[in-house]
């Protein structure tokens, strides 16, 4: 005698497919439970974040014996995908980011060297900002700035360099609209002091640094530009001139070097700074004569 399996095989595949429906269903309610919580914390960050964006100029000021450097430093908001188990629609989570710019030109928005954070912190509760930024030439430079009243002051360290200080930044006014001080880009007049009595060299001369923002250079911008040497005055065609073949520049202090080649070829050992270009003079027979000159 044969019992008849059929009815009971049919009640338990359809059991089984309201468990399964059931645990499918429980599976898609935490997660959507979990998208809800990462969404409403994403919420909340973002609202925190945007007390601080913008832009802000002003002073990094050093502990060292130099003179203050104006910067000006931009914070963002960066939206992030955040996977949350395989949901074909993630949830953008906000990230703050932030930028340095060192400006070379006569506008904040020109020639600049630029530091792009790596890291950035945002802390509501203490108000506190911490950024690591990078430049492929001159490297890190780490901020830690407290928020008041849209204004921010902190401290600023560059361990490649050893030097360190403090930074105050306030968001742009109309004195805040360009920089204070001259561009380092420019042409500077001089005179020329003669240092050694085995050589001759002009009496005057002018040094021109030219930039351009430049992806490729890993300072962010390349220099150009020549010494010109005047054997009578500046209106005169009589003058040698020495394109730069290299140029090195400290954002931080301003020192320079370059190498000038033409009929001959001379190392420049100076600073720039503020309007103001001060340089050496080396050739093969040594230090020759002292550059002092100024933008007009």
């Amino acid at each position: 005698m044969f019992l008849n399996t059929k009815p009971i095989l049919t009640v338990l595949v359809v059991l089984s497919g309201l468990v399964t429906a059931h645990c499918s269903s429980g599976n898609q309610s935490a997660r959507e439970a979990r998208r809800e919580q990462i969404r409403s914390q994403a919420e909340t960050k973002r609202l925190e974040l945007q007390q601080v964006t913008g832009e802000y100029r002003g002073d990094l000021q050093f502990t060292q014996a130099l003179p203050a450097r104006e910067v000006s430093l931009i914070l963002d908001i960066q939206e992030t995908p955040q996977d949350d188990g395989g949901s074909i629609d993630p949830v953008l989570v906000p990230q703050l980011k932030g930028a340095v710019r060192f400006p070379m030109g006569d506008t904040y928005e020109g020639e600049s060297i630029r530091f792009v954070s790596s890291a950035a912190e945002y802390d509501a509760k203490l108000e506190k900002i911490t950024l690591v930024l990078k430049n492929d030439a001159y490297h890190d430079l780490a901020l830690t700035l407290t928020n008041s009243d849209h204004n921010l002051d902190g401290t600023w360290s560059s361990s490649e360099y050893g030097l360190s200080g403090g930074l105050s930044l306030m968001k742009p006014t109309p004195a805040l609209a360009k920089p204070l001080t001259k561009p380092v880009k420019g042409t500077y007049r001089g005179t020329i002091t003669r240092l050694s009595d085995a050589t001759f060299i002009a009496p005057r001369g002018t040094v021109t640094i030219n930039l351009s923002q430049d992806s490729s250079d890993p300072r962010g911008v390349s220099f150009s530009g020549s010494l010109r040497l005047y054997l009578g005055n500046f209106d005169s065609i009589e003058y040698r001139e020495y394109p730069f073949t290299t140029f090195n520049y400290n954002v931080y202090s301003g020192e320079f070097s370059a190498k000038a080649s033409g009929e001959q070829e001379f190392n420049l050992k100076g600073v720039v700074r503020d309007g103001t270009l001060n340089t050496a003079l080396e050739n093969g027979l040594g230090t020759i004569g002292k550059f002092e000159g100024a933008q007009p």
